[in-house]
């Protein structure tokens, strides 16, 4: 990042936070705050802008948050569906009114778990599956959302499936990332169904999740994974997708595979597929000719990078970055999952601690590793809480630099803030770098 600290009376967003709340606790009497939660609430206000003015627009999301005695608790997907708010969703007349609802409630839990994130300090896991269990919970509500538009009975959806792939597939989704997807369908056996309807329900579904509004939006969707990408069938058949990936499955397809969970629809035939392609993601016998491709995939990665970058560090793809340290652990995961069974989990950190129970790594190198991973995730979630974009770039921008060292604990002096800052990114970024290219060497 450049020293343009000029900029440091940009702590008055602090300020702005702090008249902000000052209002809405005189809107809301009610609010009995303490001294730390009003502390926490102004940072979450001064960082995460695009919750601010979700605030001036929606006031009373605030007041309803602290009905909620029990809000600081890791909500599971169960817990969100629960909630009353969420179970007016499906008692809804049409799709605009269920839509609107579910706006309303990802907000309200995205301004909580920010709370619990930036304001609180709670660990990356648990934010991580909170953000990952609320998509879950949105994305089966907006399929009954679009069960309704399109005039479907729920019967239907014991032939279609939803497959979740990436950070989402992983419990492990960012504040503002893409939700990974996989639509497909068993074949239909009867006059009652038939692919067209399958196709409709998918392209509605899509554009539900999509759909943008001045309240804001529910998911990114990146349908680019599915078997030979936009130019491929939108729901593929289950015979088909098992046929795809037994004869043309390349290793990029290999390694996205090992994140694949059903999150929708008919979570059995999710489990059919994802146990039919074990052998291809999982083969029985280690393939080192594997890390040469890893090796080319990597390489591709770094020179569309300089084509395109700002110049600025990219958390995600940049070198010793997050994608890196995924191919580290997947490869493991592709090379041994096979004969260990421990390795065949979505969960980057999860297989970390697994590689370490095998010995196939040491305790200090995994240490290493998850320190390095979280604080990559962390600097990427705060990036994209600032506006609720999908950004990985170290940011420019004066402002947007003091409120990623302000979220991420710096307080003092800016300019040393952003030396330190600098000094422990390189740090991680070298240990990354340096395992993977021990692995490949």
């Amino acid at each position: 990042m450049k020293q343009n600290w000029k900029a440091q009376n940009l702590a008055a967003h602090g300020e702005q936070a702090q008249e902000q709340l000052a209002g809405l606790q005189k809107q809301f009497p009610q609010l009995k705050l303490t001294k730390s939660l009003e502390k926490a609430l102004i940072k979450t206000l001064g960082n995460a802008f695009f919750l601010s003015r979700y605030l001036r627009r929606s006031p009373e999301t605030l007041a309803h948050l602290f009905q909620d005695p029990q809000w600081q608790t890791t909500k599971s997907l169960k817990n969100y569906q629960n909630q009353e708010h969420y179970q007016k969703v499906f008692q809804a007349p049409n799709k605009d009114s269920a839509q609107k609802l579910l706006l309303a409630f990802k907000y309200q839990e995205l301004l909580r778990i920010s709370l619990k994130d930036l304001g609180l300090g709670v660990a990356f896991e648990e934010i991580a599956l909170e953000l990952s269990e609320l998509a879950l919970a949105i994305i089966q509500a907006s399929l009954h959302t679009s069960l309704l538009n399109l005039g479907l009975s729920s019967e239907i959806l014991k032939n279609f499936s939803i497959l979740a792939l990436g950070k989402l597939g992983g419990s492990e989704l960012n504040f503002s990332s893409d939700v990974d997807l996989i639509y497909f369908c068993k074949t239909p056996d009867t006059k009652d169904t038939s692919l067209e309807i399958f196709h409709k329900l998918a392209q509605n579904f899509t554009q539900i999740l999509n759909q943008k509004s001045p309240e804001g939006f529910l998911y990114r969707v990146d349908l680019e994974l599915r078997p030979h990408g936009a130019r491929g069938a939108l729901v593929p058949t289950l015979e088909a997708l098992e046929e795809y990936y037994e004869s043309l499955g390349q290793n990029w397809e290999r390694m996205a595979m090992i994140r694949a969970k059903g999150i929708a629809g008919s979570l059995a035939l999710s489990q059919i597929f994802i146990q039919s392609i074990q052998p291809f993601v999982y083969p029985r016998h280690s393939d080192y000719a594997f890390l040469e491709d890893l090796m080319a995939m990597r390489q591709k990665i770094l020179s569309n990078l300089k084509n395109t970058s700002n110049d600025n560090y990219h958390v995600k793809l940049g070198q010793g970055g997050i994608r890196q340290l995924e191919f580290f652990v997947q490869s493991f995961q592709v090379l041994y999952g096979g004969k260990q069974s421990q390795l065949q989990n979505p969960s980057l950190l999860k297989a970390l601690k697994n590689l370490e129970k095998l010995k196939l790594l040491k305790a200090s190198d995994v240490t290493q590793l998850k320190e390095a991973y979280v604080f990559l995730r962390t600097v990427e979630n705060r990036l994209q809480q600032m506006e609720e974009r999908q950004t990985h770039q170290l940011p420019k921008d004066p402002l947007a630099q003091t409120a990623l060292l302000r979220g991420l604990g710096y307080e003092d002096d800016l300019e040393q803030a952003q030396k330190d800052f600098e000094q422990k990114l390189n740090q991680h970024r070298q240990v990354i770098s340096n395992h993977f290219d021990k692995l490949l060497s």
